[in-house]
């Protein structure tokens, strides 16, 4: 495993099984300003997709109980 002298990125972990990880990982160089405003981005990014996940849930939940709504048993037919 890889450490560093400096905390991991908020929303990931470094594992040697990640091929990810090394290109993830924040630069060796970062400064304390740029880690403070790249964890501020990290944070405002997975607000947003969280946002979008609950937004995603509920149209899902509202699609199923319109469903609901509008389905026709086989055996009632149309009478004129």
């Amino acid at each position: 495993m890889i450490t560093t002298s400096r905390p991991p990125s908020v929303h990931s972990t470094t594992t040697e099984s990640d091929p990810f990880s090394a290109f993830l990982r924040p630069p060796a160089s970062e400064s304390e300003r740029e880690r403070i405003e790249r964890v501020q981005r990290e944070t405002d990014a997975k607000r947003v997709s969280d946002s979008i996940d609950e937004e995603l849930k509920l149209d899902r939940e509202r699609y199923k109980k319109s469903k609901q709504d509008i389905r026709v048993r086989a055996d009632q037919r149309l009478k004129h």
